[in-house]
């Protein structure tokens, strides 16, 4: 028969045992939650300079494509490409961030979450590298017809827009396990 000294020692025990695993997950949650709140504005920064590029974009696009007007606007494409590499930059950070929390001990749908985020960020930082390619050809003087030089960006154009659909499906998903779980994110 057990004393009531070791029924004690055992439910001390099972107690302390119950409340390091509590401890444990729920410092991995609060460890996911301080990540997204670092990350949040990182991707607003990278989304604001993408968007800056995207209408500086539309301004070259709209003139003449001959070399001569093309050297002129170069300026204005350097900056371009200054802006995009930021905003890539941050899209990466953003990803490695949210990828190595996914890896924290959480529920299956938080890891999912996370790794949904680093995904969508992924996919937005291969639409920089496209927009990066677009101004490429754009200071590309050796492109001297109008024709080669549209179809080049057609292709490049097409590809963005592949890539954006899955940026966009990506965070639908994310967005809905943020709705269904939405009580359960800062705890």
């Amino acid at each position: 028969m057990m004393t009531r000294r070791k029924a004690i020692l055992i439910l001390t025990l099972i107690l302390m045992l119950g409340f390091m695993l509590a401890c444990n997950l729920g410092g991995d949650l609060a460890k996911a939650n301080k990540v997204r709140d670092e990350t949040n504005p990182i991707v607003a920064e990278a989304n604001k300079g993408f968007m800056d590029a995207d209408a500086k974009l539309g301004q070259l696009y709209t003139g003449k494509l001959d070399v001569a007007e093309r050297q002129k606007q170069e300026p204005v494409a350097k900056d371009i490409l200054n802006s995009l590499d930021k905003s890539q930059a941050a899209y990466n950070t953003a990803a490695q961030k949210m990828g190595d929390a996914s890896q924290l001990k959480l529920e299956p749908w938080h890891k999912e979450y996370l790794d949904l985020k680093a995904q969508d960020y992924r996919k937005s930082s291969e639409v920089a590298d496209v927009y990066k390619e677009l101004i490429k050809v754009y200071l590309d003087y050796s492109i001297t017809d109008p024709k080669v030089f549209v179809q080049k960006h057609d292709e490049l154009a097409a590809k963005t827009q592949k890539l954006l659909e899955e940026a966009r499906e990506l965070e639908a998903k994310a967005d809905k396990l943020e709705q269904d779980h939405k009580d359960q994110f800062k705890q």
